[in-house]
């Protein structure tokens, strides 16, 4: 059952990708081709519905299980969630003049908040929007222009989308995923498992998890991992820059066309790494790289430790610098 103060439609294509986040996402940017943006069905249950007024301040709250789920679509503007101790969700800020106001949809197990906006976006002004929610639920946020920052979740997934708005993310959870297009992503995290994607915005990534996988077109790529078990890295013609440790027996891969690679491994390490190129160069303080006898085709290989793990590195034009 629902009531609602104002007409209101569907969220665009909120039935498309219907699946929760279980590591392999509906959707992603990087994967030979650009494909749709995933977003989270929303499924049965009691519904409660409310809509604030446009081109005016919001206060709103409403009651959300630990474990709940908040679904939030703003196209323009900016998009602020924080983690609290209250089983409730509490959404202040401002909505932007021209909008068509704010919907708030869903029960207890699953929330949706978003801003309803005529079919010309460009009319409009920003609107923000800052909600808190209980620090164990999980989040999912999609956006155009807007800007995202997240902060003390701590729940099963967080997964932001967004074309050309800034994601930024600190703390902790089981999985964070964020997709962009061309804004940038910054990320400081003990999520168990990341996975960002760009097309041209840049990447900056701390991690104390144990699963890392990055990809960008253009974009530059830079990654701190305290400790990692399985890690893959991806660019076309953006620079990469991965500092990481490893677990026991880890698995890394580090692919580029024609983007640099700078990969940062410990001393101590128990790891086999291999390293390829084409036509790019290979340094290294460790092993010794050799030129084929026909082509311009360059190798390195050595073995660290017990060489338990493995790391594998391939570029084509890149440039490749391995050190410790």
């Amino acid at each position: 059952m629902s009531s609602r103060c104002m007409p209101s439609s569907n969220i665009d294509g909120a039935n498309r990708h219907a699946s929760l986040p279980d590591g392999k996402t509906a959707s992603r940017l990087f994967a030979g081709a650009m494909k749709p943006f995933g977003w989270l069905a929303l499924v049965g249950g009691l519904l409660v519905a409310g809509t604030a007024l446009a081109g005016g301040d919001i206060e709103e709250r409403r009651p959300l299980a630990r474990d709940g789920i908040v679904v939030v679509k703003n196209v323009k503007g900016e998009v602020i969630a924080r983690g609290w101790d209250r089983d409730e969700v509490q959404i202040t800020g401002e909505l932007g003049d021209g909008t068509r106001g704010l919907e708030i949809e869903g029960s207890e197990r699953q929330l949706r908040i978003e801003v309803k906006n005529p079919s010309r976006h460009r009319e409009v002004e920003e609107t923000t929007l800052e909600i808190r929610l209980p620090s164990s639920a999980s989040l999912v946020v999609e956006t155009t222009s807007a800007d995202i920052e997240v902060e003390d979740l701590s729940g099963e997934f967080v997964e932001l989308t967004t074309v050309s708005g800034d994601v930024e993310v600190g703390g902790g959870g089981v999985r964070v995923l964020a997709r962009t297009v061309s804004g940038d992503i910054d990320l400081d995290t003990v999520a168990q498992r990341i996975e960002l994607n760009t097309v041209s915005g840049d990447v900056n990534a701390r991690t104390g998890g144990e699963v890392a996988e990055l990809t960008t077109v253009s974009g530059e790529l830079v990654l701190r991992a305290e400790a990692l078990l399985r890690g893959h890295f991806e660019s076309v013609s953006g620079d990469m820059e991965i500092d990481i440790g490893l677990k026991e027996n880890a698995s890394i891969t580090v692919a580029s066309l024609s983007g640099d690679i700078d990969l940062i491994v410990p001393e101590s390490m128990s790891a086999t790494c291999e390293v390829e190129s084409f036509s790019g160069s290979i340094k290294s303080t460790r092993g010794r790289v050799v030129s084929a006898k026909y082509g311009p085709n360059k190798s390195l290989r050595f073995v660290s430790g017990d060489g338990s793990g493995r790391i594998q590195v391939e570029s084509f034009s890149g440039d490749v610098r391995v050190r410790s």
